[in-house]
């Protein structure tokens, strides 16, 4: 079992520490609903960049991963259920283990019950953070489902637009 990950997004220096090290972020640009990232992926063997849209009200990270000639996702979307915390200019996340993967238009998964579950049992997530992340999660299943499990329709009802550029350069 794996403590809370907690990260954190400086947009002044360009740099997002995570459990694994600090990375050097391509771009960032804070909009009206959160924080969009964009960085490369270090020494791993599948994916080769990644972009997020943070969405602090939502307590969600919308993800979105390029990966390396022949390879590819089954899913659309990866979405990491966490609190997301603004300080001037630098963002703080928790990720509370449970994540979707939205298959656009088709249907949702949720992953990594079982992490959540020790992190529960063991104490390791607080009853406040376990409640935040299980009402998250069945919102955000819940609304996805009243959309057709569409992400971009149900952001739109949200007064959210989402955005990705690296997809629009490597034509994914």
């Amino acid at each position: 079992m794996h403590p809370i990950k907690v990260s954190l997004h400086d947009t002044l220096l360009y740099l997002h520490t995570e459990p694994k090290g600090v990375r050097p972020v391509d771009h960032y640009e804070v909009t009206d609903f959160g924080l969009y990232v964009a960085r490369p992926f270090q020494n791993h063997p599948r994916i080769q960049s990644w972009e997020a849209h943070l969405i602090p009200r939502l307590g969600l990270q919308v993800n979105v991963f390029h990966y390396f000639e022949g390879h590819k996702a089954s899913h659309d979307f990866y979405l990491d259920i966490m609190r997301i915390e603004r300080k001037g200019h630098q963002w703080c996340t928790e990720d509370y283990y449970l994540d979707l993967l939205v298959f656009q238009g088709s249907h949702v998964q949720m992953l990594d019950t079982d992490e959540y579950l020790h992190a529960v049992q063991d104490g390791t997530l607080s009853a406040d953070q376990a409640s935040f992340a299980l009402m998250t999660a069945h919102k955000t299943m819940n609304e996805l489902g009243a959309f057709g499990y569409d992400l971009d329709a149900w952001l739109a009802s949200e007064g959210i637009e989402l955005f990705w550029k690296q997809r629009e350069l490597v034509g994914q």
